[in-house]
């Protein structure tokens, strides 16, 4: 390939000076690269290329100064709703059979006829994804919950069913 992107006379004078024309080519952009890497066209910086920050820094900047509000809307009413229905428990405090009830119970709710008591009933789900804050006490503890939360609502189906509940909204 690097023969057939050289220009003939270079290529027949790098195969006179020695060595295929392929290597000679690959030494010649070699050279070309190093004799680059300090100009001012292409500085040296230091920068180190990273997948991705730290969980908690990455979920602090998904969301603004702006939502917060809305985490507190999104909390109130899920603990309207789960104070009548959590048996007198935190959702940490749950067993795993437990979560899949109420999960069931939200579940039922997006198919109500009233719009703001499914709103409600998606901002539960929501509060739930966001790993049920007031219930914890590290941002490790709100990490680890909202992980099992939406692998949880993710098994139970939520996914599919918050997908129809935007197209109705749409519609």
């Amino acid at each position: 390939r690097l023969v057939a992107e050289c220009p003939r006379s270079e290529c027949r004078r790098m195969e006179a000076a020695g060595g295929s024309a392929a290597s000679r080519a690959k030494e010649l952009f070699g050279n070309q690269r190093r004799d680059s890497e300090g100009s001012l066209d292409f500085p040296n910086l230091e920068f180190e290329y990273g997948d991705s920050d730290s969980i908690v820094a990455e979920l602090s900047e998904l969301y603004s100064y702006t939502e917060e509000p809305e985490f507190a809307a999104n909390r109130d009413c899920f603990e309207e709703d789960f104070a009548i229905h959590g048996k007198g428990k935190k959702w940490v405090e749950l067993e795993e059979d437990e979560h899949k009830s109420y999960l069931m119970r939200l579940l039922d709710g997006l198919e109500v006829i009233s719009r703001e008591r499914r709103l409600k009933f998606a901002r539960a789900i929501l509060y739930l994804a966001q790993g049920v804050f007031e219930d914890c006490y590290t941002e490790t503890e709100v990490v680890h919950w909202a992980r099992h939360n939406v692998f949880l609502l993710y098994e139970m189906g939520m996914f599919g069913a918050l997908v129809e509940l935007l197209n109705m909204e749409v519609e």
